[in-house]
């Protein structure tokens, strides 16, 4: 029988219900969006890595930004009170 090791991966998941908490109570709307339109947050240690939606086929300007936008919102709406 053969056992296969876990995957294990080198940092752990943001928890992303407490971007505003870790931001004095205030959701930080214009970096998130910068996040999600470029890839990893500058200030991160993570390399750089380009968005998600630049790399879908067939995706013009008006829907990237709508999808950017529509997640934005969902984020905003998850964060821990």
């Amino acid at each position: 029988m053969l056992y296969y090791r876990p995957l294990v991966f080198e940092s752990h998941a943001v928890d992303l219900t407490v971007v505003s908490k870790n931001n004095h109570g205030k959701y930080p709307t214009d970096p998130v969006i910068k996040v999600l339109e470029n890839g990893s947050s500058p200030n991160s240690a993570m390399p750089e890595r380009s968005s998600v939606f630049a790399k879908i086929d067939g995706i013009d300007s008006a829907a990237r930004t709508m999808r950017i936008s529509n997640l934005n919102r969902y984020l905003e709406s998850i964060q821990a009170r």
